[in-house]
C-alpha cells in the first residue's frame, strides 16, 4: 500500500518507523510546514518532500494519508485528504469539536474511505489480557477503575499550543481520549457523572483535570490527568477492583501487572495459562474455605500476588502497537469482511466523553 504523512515532529517521526518496517508499504511522500524539518526527515527516509502541504492530495497513488500534525489542524486536513479520496489513520483528537468529527465521519462514510483514530492501547497485548479477565469474570465482576496519570511538562512551555484549548480542545480532549477509548473497551459504554480542573496559580494554565465516570456493567471509575511532574517521574497506572481483588497495571503504554486476589485452584490455573511467565507468591492458603463478598458467597483456598510483565521495552512494544494498528487498517481496505479493533466509531465516542468531561470541568 502506498502512504503519506502531513506533520514530521517527533511522533510524526516514530510512525514513519512503523510504516518502513511493514511489508507492502510504500512511503511515497510526506510534507510539514517547517521546510528544514521537512526536508531533513525526508533524507531520512528516503521519501519526497512536499512543502506544500495542499500538493500532497494531488499525489493520485497515495491510497492511505496518515495526518500528525496538532489537534486544531486535523479537520481541515483530514476533510481535504478525504475529499481526495484517500484512506486517513490521524492522531488523536479526530478533531476539537463534535460537529467537525460528526461530519469528517459522515464524509468518509460517504466516499468509503477508512478514517480511524490512532488508538494504538487496543493494540498492546497485556490491555488484552486485562480485557480476557473482565470478559471472563474469573475473578468476579469488576466493581471500580482509575487511572492516575502523573505527566511531565518539561517540554510543554507557556506558549506550547497544548495550553490553548481552541488549539488543543484541553487535556481531555487532547490527551484524555486515549483513556476513554481504552476504558470503554474494557467496561463497554459508560456516561460522564461529573468533571474537574485546576489551573496553574498565577499562569492560568489548566494543568490538573479529573472526572467520574459510570459504565453500563455498573463499573464505576475515575480518571485523573496532571502535567506537572519531572520528566523522571512521568508515570502512569490503572487499578480495577474485582470481586476476588484487584490489578494494577502500569504505565501508559501498559507494560507490567500487579495482582493480589483470591483465587481456587481452578482460577488459579486460569491466571498461570494467561499469564505464563508470571511470578506468583502464596499469602495465604486456606481450606477451600467459602467467604462472602458483596452478599454472594466466594469459595477461595489460597490469597495469591501475581507478577507479570511485557518483555519488549517500552519504545519497542509502543511501534508494534502503531504498526498492528496500521496492519488492521490495510487489512481492511483490502478485505472489508476483515473486523478491525479501531473503526469510524470510536474516534467519535471517545471525543464524545472528552468533550463531555471538558465542559463539566
Amino acid at each position: 500500500m502506498r502512504v503519506g504523512l502531513i506533520g514530521c515532529g517527533r511522533f510524526g517521526q516514530f510512525c514513519l518507523r512503523a510504516y518502513s518496517a511493514l511489508r507492502d508499504v510504500e512511503i511515497v511522500a510526506i510534507a510539514d510546514v517547517d521546510r528544514n524539518l521537512l526536508h531533513k526527515v525526508a533524507s531520512q527516509f528516503q521519501v519526497t518532500p512536499v512543502e506544500n502541504v495542499e500538493d500532497i492530495f494531488k499525489y493520485a497513488e497515495i491510497e492511505l494519508l496518515h495526518v500528525a500534525t496538532p489537534p486544531y489542524q486535523h479537520f481541515d486536513l483530514v476533510y481535504k485528504a478525504l475529499q481526495a479520496g484517500k484512506h486517513v489513520i490521524c492522531e488523536k483528537p479526530l478533531t476539537i469539536e463534535m460537529s467537525q468529527a460528526r461530519q469528517l465521519i459522515e464524509l468518509a462514510r460517504t466516499h468509503q474511505r477508512v478514517l480511524v483514530v490512532n488508538f494504538i492501547l487496543r493494540y498492546n497485548p497485556l490491555v488484552d489480557q486485562v480485557k480476557q479477565i473482565i470478559d471472563r469474570q474469573f475473578l468476579g465482576e469488576p466493581l471500580h477503575a482509575y487511572f492516575e496519570n502523573y505527566a511531565s511538562d518539561e517540554s510543554l512551555e507557556p506558549q506550547h499550543w497544548f495550553w490553548d484549548k481552541n488549539k488543543s480542545g484541553g487535556i481531555f480532549v487532547e490527551h484524555g481520549v486515549h483513556f476513554f477509548d481504552l476504558y470503554e473497551y474494557w467496561f463497554g459504554n459508560g456516561k460522564v457523572l461529573s468533571a474537574h480542573a485546576e489551573k496553574r496559580p498565577g499562569s492560568g494554565l489548566e494543568d490538573r483535570v479529573t472526572c467520574l465516570l459510570r459504565y453500563d456493567s455498573g463499573v464505576v471509575a475515575h480518571h485523573y490527568h496532571g502535567f506537572d511532574q519531572p520528566s523522571c517521574l512521568d508515570r502512569a497506572t490503572h487499578g480495577i477492583l474485582f470481586e476476588r481483588g484487584d490489578l494494577s497495571i502500569y504505565g501508559w503504554i501498559p507494560l507490567e501487572l500487579h495482582g493480589q486476589v483470591l483465587v481456587n485452584d481452578q482460577i488459579l490455573d486460569q491466571l498461570k495459562s494467561l499469564f505464563p511467565t508470571a511470578e506468583i507468591t502464596e499469602l495465604e492458603r486456606f481450606n477451600s474455605r467459602t467467604f462472602r463478598g458483596r452478599g454472594k458467597r466466594i469459595e477461595g483456598s489460597q490469597l495469591i500476588t501475581f507478577h507479570y510483565k511485557l518483555t519488549k521495552p517500552k519504545e519497542e512494544m509502543y511501534l508494534e502497537c502503531i504498526k498492528d494498528l496500521i496492519q488492521d487498517q490495510m487489512t481492511f481496505i483490502k478485505n472489508p469482511e476483515h473486523k478491525r479493533k479501531v473503526t469510524e466509531k470510536e474516534g467519535l465516542q471517545a471525543l464524545t466523553y472528552a468533550v463531555t468531561a471538558t465542559r463539566q470541568s
